[in-house]
């Protein structure tokens, strides 16, 4: 015999209104198919597919990983920056109320962006800005500084292995100002923990390798120098017209297997160098 539920409840007449929430239930054997908060399209239908709402979390970490020598955020990412910058999202919480298009923020980018290449893809790069930090300290500082900034509407900081109270802090920073945040990490990362909304191991087919360096070029973007380190070389990368996505994180169940992700060839958006 069952022992009885406590304070007099009803299990099953629990469940039965619970079940009537509709949409503001989740169950945790089912992808929540409304987010906590409003996405912007990531630009991959098989991905959005997947993702709580169908896009990026206007308000959480994103956490993506990928090898050391990959580079290959651009591909995944280009689409939704782009979207974002001209305030496009579903939800209550728009992108940005400027009428002039929002800044996305790169703080740590480990190679200078191309401008002309960033352009031919949608994204405004007059506003784009690029944080020279080299240290991790100096790195989650302006991603916070940047978090704050209301003409922002995305940041992106590549990090290493960091603190998971520093992770948190930075989740905090997206959702109390409603912004897109990726933290771009090595995939040994994976197996730390970290507070973000949603974790993607990127798996580039056919596997990346960094060939060759030459010196990159700005192409006019507006640069923010924390450091006085030598300039920045760029790394020529490989040529995936597949990108491989591996979801190890959402809110609902493991997904058994990964997404193969059309994409444009690369038309070096990260490394290319200036003709």
């Amino acid at each position: 015999m069952g022992a009885a539920a406590p304070c007099g409840l009803d299990p099953q007449g629990v469940l039965a209104k619970l079940a009537q929430a509709g949409n503001a239930l989740w169950r945790a054997d089912s992808l929540a198919r409304q987010a906590v908060c409003s996405v912007v399209a990531s630009g991959h239908a098989l991905l959005d597919a997947q993702l709580p709402g169908a896009g990026w979390p206007l308000g959480g970490l994103c956490d993506i990983l990928q090898e050391p020598g990959c580079h290959h955020e651009w591909q995944l990412l280009l689409p939704a920056l782009a979207a974002a910058q001209k305030g496009a999202a579903s939800g209550d919480t728009p992108v940005a109320a400027s009428p002039h298009p929002a800044w996305v923020a790169l703080i740590g980018a480990p190679y200078t962006p191309f401008g002309p290449g960033l352009a031919a893809r949608g994204l405004d790069v007059t506003r784009l800005l690029w944080v020279q930090a080299q240290t991790s300290a100096e790195r989650l500082w302006a991603a916070e500084q940047a978090l704050r900034c209301t003409d922002v509407a995305a940041v992106l900081v590549w990090l290493g292995q960091v603190q998971t109270a520093a992770l948190r802090r930075l989740h905090l920073g997206a959702y109390t100002h409603a912004k897109l945040l990726f933290a771009l990490r090595p995939a040994s990362a994976r197996y730390s923990a970290c507070p973000a909304l949603l974790r993607l191991l990127l798996l580039p087919e056919p596997a990346c390798a960094p060939q060759h360096t030459e010196p990159a070029a700005s192409a006019g973007l507006a640069v923010m120098n924390l450091t006085t380190d030598a300039p920045l070389q760029a790394t020529w990368g490989g040529a995936a017209q597949v990108l491989r996505v591996e979801l190890l994180k959402r809110r609902g169940p493991p997904l058994d297997h990964a997404l193969d992700l059309p994409v444009h060839r690369p038309d070096h958006a990260m490394d290319r160098v200036a003709a």
